[in-house]
């Protein structure tokens, strides 16, 4: 792309980046050329796959912290190419999502995820509980005290650090905003850091800037002892800053991802649609999704059906099943009678009284080993209308199960 073709589009930060950049990219030693995306927010899967192209692999663990909900992470992908670590999450709701996007993962002993908030008083400890002494990634994502919590880790010296830095800000300020533990981001500028002040700190530690994302999101530091020539010259802001480019950040690479998809589900038929709230992959004895009021609902439409659910027995107390009842309950005499047995080992029986609620079905001391576990659903009471006789929109008429969700044991 030449001048007159970045002058009319939108300018980030100043022509004199976009300039840069065109000359960066011919330059093999600069890292911007080698990015792409897989399941990282902006290019950044790509470039961490150049970096160990480099400087070579030893542990292939990782520890990143900020995951939201694991999807658009920058370790992700890594955990398709034989890799493990450690993600630590603070928001809760976003921690049960992991659990559920991840079972897999979490039961083959590839990912562990904790709910923590990361403060420079407990970063290390955290580090230090999970037992590696030796990682390959370290990745650094708080939305404000990513300098901070750098600079207090202490216990590791992973081959890459990958950390934000406030792209706003051009490579002659340094600036550092103020630690406070109970910062949330308000997305303006009061945030992180500028990049001169990480490329100090991360000198400090023993660590060279080897390059940042072309959408201005992320620098990456690789420990002195493994750069020799490998990267660009000289290793400072200067001559490695991106500015924030806003229009091309968080562009998506191909079909959505909603969980990991590195476990196959063999022998499965009837696949239903697996939101990232439901734990249900698999269905039989059940008419298609159906929208109803905005929510989706299975309709099971035999005197017998079965669900398969995705399983974290290590921590599980509760399956609770989401349901309603399309039928008038006086049809059925005032009440349904549902039998649910649990993976052949657990049996409940429930009289449902509402028309929608939720069954719990306790799974405390019981520990199950297998990777997918079915629920039988029996009933001897459910009303199915003849279609003969009823008209058509009596034909999704039944119980509906709405979602299923795991109750986490609590501390």
């Amino acid at each position: 792309m030449n001048i007159i073709e970045f002058l009319n589009q939108p300018v980030w930060g100043g022509l004199k980046w976009q300039i840069d950049l065109e000359k960066r990219i011919k330059d093999a030693k600069y890292l911007e050329g080698y990015g792409y995306t897989v399941y990282s927010q902006n290019d950044e899967d790509g470039i961490i796959h150049e970096i160990f192209n480099r400087i070579g692999c030893n542990t292939k663990i990782f520890i990143e912290f900020g995951v939201d909900k694991g999807i658009e992470s920058n370790c992700h992908s890594l955990l398709l190419q034989g890799w493990s670590g450690l993600w630590i999450e603070g928001r809760k709701q976003a921690y049960e999502q992991v659990l559920r996007r991840f079972a897999p993962a979490i039961r083959q002993g590839k990912l562990e995820v904790l709910n923590k908030y990361i403060t420079i008083e407990n970063i290390n400890q955290i580090i230090k509980d999970y037992g590696k002494s030796e990682i390959d990634i370290l990745s650094i994502d708080v939305d404000g005290n990513d300098w901070h919590i750098w600079n207090a880790v202490n216990i590791v010296n992973p081959r890459l650090v990958i950390i934000e830095y406030q792209g706003k800000f051009p490579p002659e300020i340094d600036w550092v905003m103020a630690y406070n533990e109970d910062h949330v981001w308000d997305r303006s500028d009061r945030s992180g850091a500028s990049l001169k002040a990480l490329e100090k700190l991360g000198r400090k530690k023993g660590y060279q800037l080897v390059g940042t994302n072309i959408t201005g999101v992320n620098a990456f530091f690789v420990r002195e002892d493994l750069t020799g020539d490998l990267f660009s010259h000289p290793a400072t802001a200067e001559n490695l800053y991106n500015p924030v480019r806003s229009n091309i950040v968080g562009h998506r690479n191909g079909n959505p991802a909603l969980n990991y998809v590195g476990q196959d589900i063999k022998g499965m038929e009837g696949v239903f649609e697996y939101y990232p709230d439901w734990n249900c992959i698999s269905s039989f004895g059940f008419w298609k999704a159906e929208v109803f009021d905005g929510f989706r609902r299975n309709i099971m439409r035999e005197l017998e059906a079965k669900l398969f659910i995705r399983f974290i027995p290590s921590a599980l107390s509760c399956i609770q099943v989401h349901y309603s009842v399309s039928v008038p309950l006086q049809m059925l005499n005032g009440s349904l009678t549902l039998k649910l047995n649990v993976g052949n080992l657990i049996e409940s029986d429930f009289t449902i009284g509402q028309q929608e609620g939720f069954l719990d079905i306790p799974m405390d001391g019981l520990e199950l080993q297998q990777e997918i576990i079915p629920i039988w659903i029996k009933t001897n009471k459910l009303w199915i209308p003849d279609l003969l006789v009823h008209n058509q929109d009596m034909r999704l008429q039944g119980i509906a199960i709405e979602k299923i969700e795991y109750l986490l044991k609590t501390e």
